[in-house]
């Protein structure tokens, strides 16, 4: 056979064949009898003691040495201060470990997910440190999340319509008050309605929206951030300070924003209300507040 003169002419092929063959064949070993369900089981447990809620329908390979799990569902602990909660459902998540990054004893790995209409595919890394623990660095690309399905809800009181893609890459995460970064939002079509900050809001369009930040020295600069094409036209702009447990972080954020004649028409309540908000009109025939304070508990006052 030509395979086996090949070989006989290349003494040292030979001699690597059989440890190769042996290597693939240990590796489909581990593979075929890695007790994937049993790991699945103690994820489980290990969520519970956290104070969170898991369950994984499956769990299997995905390549060599990554993880594929299929129907996950994720109940974050609730947050001190915020009695919001929602259940994250996933069809399909994907981890693979750094290998190099596991020699060196630092953990980090690549993750691609399948949900809500869309995907998510990034990297993160965790700290060695337990005096410091979280994420060191995360990056995320998101594409055509539907926002109908998420659960925002649950978290915020508001329904939301429409696409979302966003992009971030925050290179260091630790401690807080250095990170840095960048991140871009992106919003198609997008509509809302429920319960905003105590005000019940018919379904409003808001066309597109863009948000862009800049993260350096721990302070998120909010830029391009617009809404256009909708029933009200906005504007955001200011910075919020991160802090480790983010909702304590302190935000200095400017909104002015701009109501469409027809939508004021359409809601006579609002267009009243709005009438006695004179303090924040501004020549353009919009309005400016400016919010401060804690993310958790934000204070808004007319103008900027």
């Amino acid at each position: 056979m030509p395979e086996l003169s090949y070989l006989a002419k290349h003494p040292i092929l030979r001699k690597l064949l059989v440890p190769a063959t042996a290597i693939v064949f240990f590796v489909l070993f581990v593979i075929l009898t890695f007790p994937y369900e049993v790991l699945a089981r103690r994820l489980e447990t290990e969520a519970q003691r956290e104070g969170a809620e898991l369950t994984i329908g499956s769990l299997g390979p995905s390549g060599l040495t990554g993880l594929r799990a299929r129907d996950v569902k994720l109940r974050l602990p609730q947050v001190p201060g915020n009695e919001a909660s929602a259940e994250v459902k996933l069809e399909r998540a994907d981890l693979s470990p750094d290998l190099f990054a596991l020699i060196l004893r630092r953990t980090s790995f690549g993750f691609s997910v399948q949900g809500y209409g869309g995907t998510v595919k990034g990297h993160m890394a965790l700290s060695n440190d337990p005096r410091t623990p979280g994420l060191t660095s995360l990056r995320i690309d998101a594409r055509d999340l539907d926002l109908a399905s998420l659960p925002f809800k649950d978290l915020t009181g508001v329904e939301a319509d429409g696409k979302l893609q966003l992009k971030m890459d925050l290179h260091s995460l630790q401690p807080v008050e250095t990170s840095s970064g960048d991140l871009q939002l992106s919003l198609d079509s997008v509509d809302i309605s429920g319960n905003l900050m105590g005000l019940t809001l018919p379904k409003t369009s808001l066309g597109k929206f863009e948000a862009g930040a800049t993260v350096e020295k721990g302070v998120a600069k909010f830029e391009k951030t617009t809404a256009r094409g909708g029933d009200i036209d906005a504007d955001v702009d200011g910075n919020v300070s991160l802090r480790p447990l983010l909702l304590l972080s302190q935000a200095d954020l400017h909104v002015h924003f701009r109501p469409s004649d027809h939508w004021l028409d359409a809601n006579p309540m609002i267009k009243g209300m709005m009438g006695l908000l004179q303090s924040a009109r501004q020549p353009d025939g919009g309005y400016t507040y400016s919010m401060n304070g804690p993310v958790s508990h934000l204070q808004s006052r007319p103008g900027k």
